[in-house]
């Protein structure tokens, strides 16, 4: 079994452990119903967990990168602000917060 260590960059570790969970409990539900054997449905499972998994890791590493804006003094604080600032507005309107929320899950999805 692997694990996903990534960086807290756009905040995927616990999305992509909940995936693997799930992932897993299909795997070992196909094994108990005797649709494949133990050994090929794990091998199958890591398989499938270290596609979507490299790719939200190389993505998460991306964003923690030093030179980013987020990491300069003043300029990353002015981001960071701005950022605080439009989650605050979308949290105060349902009906943007609920498209930007399907948004994300059928971004995340699709990977």
């Amino acid at each position: 079994m692997y694990a996903n260590t990534m960086t807290p960059g756009r905040g995927a570790g616990a999305n992509t452990a909940l995936r693997d969970a799930a992932l897993l409990s299909k795997t070992l539900a196909e094994v108990h119903r005797g649709d494949r054997p133990l050994v090929d449905a794990i091998c199958g499972y890591e398989r499938e967990m270290l596609r979507y998994s490299t790719e939200a890791v190389l993505k998460s590493r991306q964003q923690m990168n030093a030179d980013d804006l987020l990491h300069k003094p003043v300029l990353g604080r002015v981001q960071l602000a701005a950022m605080r600032g439009g989650m605050r507005v979308v949290n105060a309107f349902p009906l943007l917060k609920r498209r930007i929320t399907k948004s994300i899950f059928r971004t995340r999805a699709a990977h």
